[in-house]
């Protein structure tokens, strides 16, 4: 359950920001990291899209910048597009970047692809054991 009320005998009723766990079974896990994969990569679409739209007008806001990100895309656009995927701030702008810099759709959606479901199983994992420690602790 990912939020609910939890009875304590000894301290009333507790509400959980996390919750009493995560899930129950492998198959509710594969189902969690299905609905994360597929949210992350709609999301990453829309900015790829974005990107091929307005890729010229983003470039006027930062020309360096982007000049660079553009750069190192078309030089290493496997590691650039899966490691930019992994490290937070950077995810939200490697589509829009790919976008403009005119990356194939296929090349990006198969290494966004691939980054977006290490990175959702990480969070995923990391989700199950905090959810673990605080039933724990709360125990």
């Amino acid at each position: 359950m990912f939020g609910g009320r939890r009875e304590q005998p000894r301290h009333g009723r507790r509400w959980h920001a996390v919750g009493r766990g995560t899930v129950d079974s492998v198959p509710e896990f594969l189902i969690l990291w299905a609905i994360s994969t597929i949210a992350t990569l709609i999301g990453s679409l829309v900015g790829f899209a974005l990107g091929r739209r307005f890729g010229p007008t983003l470039r006027e806001t930062g020309a360096k910048g982007w000049d660079r990100a553009t750069n190192l895309f078309l030089k290493r656009s496997t590691w650039a597009l899966f490691g930019g995927g992994m490290i937070p701030l950077i995810r939200s702008f490697v589509p829009a970047v790919a976008g403009a810099a005119r990356i194939p759709y296929c090349a990006f959606l198969l290494r966004i692809a691939a980054g977006a479901a290490c990175l959702s199983t990480f969070h995923l994992l990391i989700g199950a054991g905090l959810a673990t420690a605080l039933q724990s602790t709360a125990a």
